[in-house]
């Protein structure tokens, strides 16, 4: 199976929208935004689609 996301470049540090934390001028740190960055996957074999579909179904989402 391979997984890709447009949301960084391969090699790069996760973008900060992505990340769970930020820089922060005033505290050194604080929480950034968190959200999930887009991801796609190709050839992948009926058991890896069985297996995502069972980790959405636990997270209340559908593949």
């Amino acid at each position: 199976m391979r997984l890709t996301s447009c949301s960084r470049a391969d090699g790069a540090s996760i973008p900060e929208p992505y990340a769970a934390g930020r820089r922060d001028a005033a505290s050194a740190v604080a929480f950034a935004s968190n959200i999930s960055p887009r991801l796609a996957w190709s050839d992948a074999s009926a058991d890896d689609v069985s297996a995502i579909d069972a980790g959405a179904d636990r997270v209340g989402h559908t593949a």
